[in-house]
Formats: C-alpha cells, structure tokens, sequence
C-alpha cells in the first residue's frame, strides 16, 4: 500500500507595470505502508525581472530541490540549488544581445559521513543575433562551463559558435552554415581537447506550382577531435517531390534520402544508407484511404522493405480502420512478415 501526499504553493506579484516577483513552494511526500520507507521532494523556486527602458530586460531566479529518503538502509538528503541571472539588451534588429550566469551546487548527506559528496557546475554565456540584411542573419555565443567536484574544479569547457542564414527567397535557395569550437580541459588526468565542428546545409526548392512541390537539401559536414586524431565526414541528401490531385482526391508524394558517416583511420567502409519511398493518400467524404512503400538500402548491414496500406471510414458518432503492413530483411535468411489490424471506435 503507497500512501502520497502532495502540497502545491504559487505567488505572483506584480507591483509596477515592468516589475514582476514570482514564487512557489511544493512538496510531494510518498510514503511505503509495506516497508515503512519515506520518500519527501521538496521544490521552492523565486523569480524577479524588471524592464529597464525599452531595450533592457533583467532577470534572477532561484530554485531548491530537496529530496530526502526517511527510514531506509541509507538515509540520505540531497540539495540542488541553481542560481541564475540573466540580461538581455536590444536595440535594434542587427543588435540583440545576451548574457547569462547560472551556478548549480548539489549536496548529498547520508548516514555514513564517508558518502557525503558535493558536486556543482558554473556557467557563463553570451549571445549575439542580428537580422543584417531582409536576406540575412547570424548570430554569435559564448560559452563556458566549469565542472566542480567536491569544491574543485575538474573540468573546463569552452564552446564557441557561429551560425548565419542566407534566404535567397526570389530563387528559392537557403544556405545555413554553422561551425562549432569546443575547448575541453581536463584538470584531473591532465589533458584537453579541441574539437570542431563544421555543418553547411543547402536547401533549393526546385518546382512550386499549385499541385506539385519538389525540394531538395543537402548537408555537408565534417568534424574534427585533437585527441581522436581524425576526421568525422557526414554528408545527407533530401529530395521530395508532393502531387497534389493527380486524379480527384488523391495526393502523392516521393521520397528519396542518402545518408552517409566515414571516420578517417578506422579502416572501415564508409556506412551509407540510401532510402527510397512513395506514399499516396485519398480521401472523400467519409472514406480515406492510405498507402506507403519504402526500400532501404545499406553497406555495412542488411537491406529492408516495408509496405503498409490502410482503409478507415468515419461517420458522425464511430469510426473503423483496417491496416495491412509487410515487412522484409534481405539478410543471408530472409526475414519477412505481416501484420492486419482492425481498429474500432464509438464515441458516447
């Protein structure tokens, strides 16, 4: 026999216009009428922001979770507290800024002194977005974390980062490149790593008319570790093609997706997967009809079928569908199979 209680507290003031103080208290007590053990989660959160001006935007907030277990082989008590401040300043749409400070400390008390650990983290961010031209925006950030166990430091990371947006809307063309520095240093082992990231997506939209869409992407990326000592190759392709009524009802749509990883100097092929599909849908009145096929062909592992078809009829108080699907794995003993579902439902 389980036994919980639950207790739930929120204060919302607002004393000026641009000012605003919030808070609450919780608690959730769940008690084992069997073995006796308790288990008490207590949350208490509080939160300020005031509005300087038009471009300013201050914010902190405070938040304490405490779980206790009571009566066990091990009592214990942990506290997460977080503390987090945060301003944003903008003014204009090329100048939008941010920064954001947070520390988390965690304390764990047991019964026996010998478990008790303290562990916490500290971060420091900062942001820059910018609409530079009707055609094109990025942004910036900073930031870094700092790992500490027991009141030392362990762990520094540092993480830069950059991303902007070319939107070629009168051809229909985007480029998204985005490119990542991370800065590890151990200060246990010692040791530190320096990775980069490097992504570029290109995205066309082909054809638009009133019944057909085609688009195409492509993804190209490679990524860097100092201490891997290689390099990490992902390259991804999306085409689609949607028809819309090629006869009265119907809608149609292709798909095609290649997908392919290679890391330098493991002596492995690269693993490509190449995914063709096609899926047609009609509906009339109350009938509506459904059917998709799709073929994956792989390198490293074995190639695959599905096939799935479904029929339902709705009407004003009940519905039913029936579902056929078919699965297929070309492995070196064919694994095949199906499945036929009826799904019946009547609402009061």
């Amino acid at each position: 026999e389980d036994l919980t209680n639950t207790w739930k507290n929120t204060l919302g003031f607002r004393p000026f216009r641009d000012t605003s103080v919030d808070g609450s208290y919780d608690f959730d007590l769940k008690q084992n009428k069997v073995t006796g053990e308790h288990t008490l989660t207590t949350n208490i959160k509080a939160a300020a922001s005031q509005k300087v001006g038009a471009p300013f935007d201050l914010k902190g907030d405070f938040s304490r979770v405490v779980t206790e277990m009571r009566h066990t082989a091990d009592d214990n008590e942990k506290t997460e507290d977080t503390w987090t401040a945060e301003a944003k300043a903008k003014f204009s749409k090329q100048l939008d800024f941010s920064v954001k400070y947070q520390k988390k400390d965690t304390v764990e008390l047991h019964a026996d002194p010998a478990k008790n650990t303290t562990s916490g983290s500290v971060n420091r961010n900062a942001s820059w977005t910018g609409e530079l031209t009707p055609f094109w925006s990025g942004s910036l950030s900073y930031d870094k974390t700092d790992t500490l166990v027991l009141d030392v430091k362990t762990i520094v990371e540092t993480k830069y980062s950059l991303k902007t947006k070319l939107d070629f809307k009168a051809i229909n063309l985007t480029l998204e490149p985005t490119y990542d520095i991370t800065i590890k240093e151990d200060l246990v082992k010692p040791e530190s790593s320096d990775i980069r990231d490097f992504k570029t997506r290109l995205a066309y939209k082909i054809l638009s008319t009133r019944t057909i869409e085609a688009k195409f992407d492509h993804t190209y990326g490679r990524k860097t570790d100092s201490l891997l000592a290689n390099i990490q190759r992902t390259d991804s392709t999306n085409a689609n093609v949607a028809w819309k009524d090629p006869f009265p009802g119907w809608q149609l749509s292709f798909d095609a997706v290649r997908s392919a990883t290679d890391t330098s100097g493991d002596d492995l092929a690269p693993d490509i997967t190449s995914t063709f599909g096609v899926k047609a849908d009609y509906k009339m009145d109350q009938l509506a009809l459904s059917t998709s096929y799709k073929y994956d062909k792989k390198s490293l592992s074995d190639d695959s079928e599905n096939f799935d078809a479904k029929a339902g009829w709705t009407a004003p108080k009940w519905d039913v569908s029936l579902t056929y699907t078919y699965n297929k794995t070309f492995s070196q003993v064919i694994n095949e199979g199906y499945t036929i579902s009826l799904t019946f439902k009547y609402n009061l």
